[in-house]
């Protein structure tokens, strides 16, 4: 599977790559869905159709037999989105997420944080 990126999309992507020496006090980022960055909807989905995904794995979303006609539903049915995406947090929920001093925030990901 090959990353196949809407040209301008790409250019927009290649645009947000911080430079050599970046700032670590600027914020640079990429937005996964750039008509509604603020409102969750299923326009993630309609991007990913589109050619016009953040990551690599966006795009093999819609270039995976398996998985094509889910991204598919998703695109087309703004209320079936909502309906999985309210499953999805619901079962997120019930992880027993850790509290309080019970877990940690990395600094960085890759590194369990020192004591």
């Amino acid at each position: 599977m090959t990353h196949a990126n809407n040209p301008d999309h790409a250019a927009y992507l290649k645009n947000r790559c911080p430079t050599p020496n970046p700032d670590p006090k600027a914020v640079e980022y990429s937005r996964f869905d750039l008509k509604t960055p603020m409102i969750l909807d299923n326009m993630y989905y309609k991007n990913v159709l589109n050619h016009k995904g953040l990551l690599i794995i966006d795009q093999q979303l819609s270039s995976d037999a398996d998985t094509l006609p889910f991204v598919e539903k998703m695109a087309s049915d703004n209320g079936y989105f909502y309906e999985q995406i309210s499953r999805a947090i619901v079962l997120l929920s019930e992880n027993n997420p850790l509290t309080g001093d019970q877990g940690e925030i990395r600094k960085d990901c890759s590194y369990v944080n020192d004591s």
